[in-house]
């Protein structure tokens, strides 16, 4: 067991003693389901935390390798009538088991979408439930292709009011990382960062972003914007572009 110890808690502790956490497998005993754990906080020491771990055990756990608990992903594909068994499912599926050996199936939704109404229509009942956003189908500089109409970046921050706090949204549809689209995204203040490719971007390489991308962020605890560099980096013949509050980040 690890409680005790003689550090000063910190000045302001990230966590409070009593409340769930997200943990990486990694650095727990024994095989896990999922490679992030929810587990409680049974202390603070410093700029870490002790954990249950399992069968009576705690671990002591860096405080900025854990993440809260109002973690939720919504793997959103728009269709389009036309390509959606030759690229959109792929990915979404790629995506969405990639997903389900990173979190539990509690924390993961899924929408498959075709109208503006019926992604309004989600985030109206469940939008609160989710703080990670993943956009699957087809964009251009200034929208994302619904059947029969355009989704403008402006509106789609306006379809996720409603939520606990601002989200992050990674967006796989092609160029939907231009100004046109991702800058009326990353204005709202629905909306934490925005990530998406600035030109054409295959269904193999976005689902490879995706990855790395989560892997950096919630397993090896960089921050958003550096896991999002080191993505962008190991994603051959794609760029994707980072925004938050309408400015593009370098």
């Amino acid at each position: 067991a690890l409680m005790g110890g003689s550090e000063a808690p910190a000045s302001r502790p990230k966590f409070k003693v009593g409340e769930h956490v997200w943990v990486p497998a990694a650095l727990l005993t024994g095989d896990r389901p999922h490679a992030l754990v929810r587990l409680k906080v049974r202390e603070q020491l410093g700029r870490s935390v002790v954990v249950d771990d399992r069968d009576g055990v705690f671990a002591r756990v860096s405080s900025r390798r854990a993440h809260h608990d109002d973690m939720g992903f919504l793997v959103l594909r728009v269709g389009d009538m036309q390509t959606e068994m030759t690229l959109l499912d792929p990915l979404a599926k790629s995506v969405l088991q990639y997903l389900r050996l990173l979190i539990p199936d509690d924390i993961l939704h899924t929408l498959n979408a075709r109208t503006e109404e019926e992604i309004e229509r989600y985030f109206k009942t469940d939008g609160a439930k989710i703080s990670h956003l993943v956009l699957i189908g087809h964009g251009t500089s200034t929208s994302l292709k619904t059947l029969g109409n355009e989704l403008s970046g402006n509106r789609l921050g306006d379809l996720m009011a409603g939520s606990k706090k601002p989200k992050i949204v990674i967006s796989l549809a092609c160029e939907t990382g231009k100004a046109g689209f991702g800058r009326g995204v990353s204005v709202s203040e629905h909306c934490q960062d925005f990530v998406a490719p600035f030109g054409a971007a295959h269904g193999a390489a976005a689902s490879y972003f995706l990855q790395t991308l989560l892997h950096n962020h919630l397993l090896r605890a960089h921050g958003f914007k550096t896991s999002a560099r080191i993505a962008n980096d190991a994603t051959e013949g794609t760029t994707f572009r980072h925004r938050r509050d309408g400015e593009m980040l370098k």
